[in-house]
Order: C-alpha cells, then structure tokens, then sequence
C-alpha cells in the first residue's frame, strides 16, 4: 500500500472484521454458557435452601429433645426434691393439632 502525493491509499487495502456467521456461531456459544451458568446456580440455590430447611428441623429438634430430657431428669428419683419430699406435679396432656396428628405434652 502506498501513498500518493494527494493523501489517498493505493493498492489493496486490507480490513480485518468479523463477518456475520462468526458473529451468530458466538452469540450461540455464549448463550449455551449463560444457560448452563444458570442451570447450576439455580440447583445450587436449590440445594442450598433444601439444606437450611433441614438444618432448621434439626436444631427445632435438637432443642425438643434438649427439653424433653430436661422434663424427664427432673421427675426421675435422683432429684433432690424428690429426696426432700417435695411434690413435684408432672402432667401428660393429650390432645390433637390441626391436622389431626395426635400432640403430646410433658407439663411440670
């Protein structure tokens, strides 16, 4: 390429550009990554909420049993309340929830 006294380019001029069909093949490319990229985030998120579901249930559970162990020593025969002759009102309440699961209390 060479220049002529006027300031114009002679000779082949040689443009380097991405021509259309490339352009789709990446587009495409892209938004299979941008999908899969989702798609595991959305299953992670997923995985993430099913386990603080659990985690949830468990430490209700934990803290039930927790309590429910609590009741239990208390009324057993090494209280020294017990020793002393002190009454001590334990009650089991019976009864049913909303849905007609059977409920049952430890009342001190």
């Amino acid at each position: 390429m060479t220049r002529t006294g006027r300031g114009t380019l002679t000779g082949p001029i040689r443009q380097s550009a991405f021509t259309l069909l490339e352009l789709i093949v990446a587009m495409g490319v892209m938004a299979m990554l941008g999908t899969a990229l989702v798609v595991m985030l959305r299953s992670g998120l997923d995985a993430w909420r099913t386990g603080q579901a659990r985690r949830e249930t468990y430490e209700r559970a934990m803290l039930v049993l927790e309590l429910l162990a609590e009741d239990i020593r208390s009324i057993s025969a090494h209280n020294p309340r017990i020793l002393e002759r002190e009454e001590v009102a334990v009650k089991l309440l019976a009864d049913f929830d909303g849905f007609g699961r059977q409920r049952l209390f430890l009342v001190r």
